[in-house]
């Protein structure tokens, strides 16, 4: 087997970063991807700033060793924690943040509901990284904010553990958002997207995620904007796969996820 082009790191505090890792193999970009769950220092949204920079910059320093090309932040909390600070760790490195699409109504072709709300972890929304962000593209505060302090935890938890019912805890987090009857929810947390389904089906809200375009700017940055995108028989990428949780584990090959 021919090595892939590209090397891609891509980094979360557990799996939430499965979301932009599928788009990314859907775009056919052709590269092998370096995947570092945190998981010993999960949920992120529970820790301060200067653990998530410490963490992120010591994960960081782990994919360099395997000669990573460009680091994803795949995680809302890290990037508004910490990103600003490792461009500046690290300026020759590409690294790839995620933000909630708070911007997506002006969209020329967007054709949703003008009644959406955007959720996150505590710690993003208190950041000032997201209060610049709404600030600058949503300054009609059109676009209502909620903390959903135990979301991403409820995510981890059904991973771990498929066979547990979540939906009553979901019904509990998700109540405010309900109450207030909007039509569409921004995603503002990698770990959302993995039960968007679960959402829309418990509050009857159209679900925006930001992972697509997060994996269009990977591939624009890697400079393979003309991939043609594979035919389903074809996604048996393989990436490679970290756990803190055990600090002695190496890199395991796995299927897509």
């Amino acid at each position: 087997m021919r090595s892939a082009k590209h090397r891609i790191g891509i980094f979360d505090s557990g799996i939430g970063g499965f979301s932009i890792l599928r788009e990314l193999f859907k775009s056919g970009l052709d590269a092998s991807y370096y995947y570092f769950a945190d998981q010993a220092y999960a949920p992120y949204g529970e820790r301060s700033d200067g653990e998530i920079l410490e963490r992120s910059e010591w994960i960081i320093r782990q994919l360099l060793k395997e000669q990573v090309e460009l680091v994803v932040v795949a995680c809302n909390t890290a990037t508004a924690a910490a990103i600003d600070q490792l461009r500046q760790l690290y300026p020759d490195l590409p690294l790839v943040g995620v933000e909630p699409y708070i911007n997506i109504k002006n969209q020329s072709d967007w054709n949703g509901p003008d009644n959406v709300c955007v959720i996150t972890t505590p710690l993003t929304g208190k950041s000032s990284r997201f209060k610049s962000l709404k600030q600058r593209l949503d300054p009609q505060e059109e676009v209502d904010h909620y903390s959903c302090p135990n979301l991403a935890r409820l995510v981890e938890e059904k991973f771990n553990n498929p066979t547990i019912d979540i939906t009553s805890s979901l019904r509990e987090e998700l109540l405010p958002l309900m109450e207030k009857g909007y039509h569409g929810v921004i995603l503002g947390c990698t770990h959302y997207p993995l039960i968007r389904q679960e959402i829309e089906a418990i509050t009857s809200m159209v679900t925006i995620s930001p992972c697509e375009g997060v994996a269009a700017r990977v591939v624009q940055l890697v400079g393979e904007c003309d991939l043609k995108v594979p035919a389903a028989s074809d996604s048996t990428a393989i990436f490679y796969f970290r756990t803190s949780l055990n600090s002695d584990s190496g890199w395991e090959g796995q299927l897509a996820p």
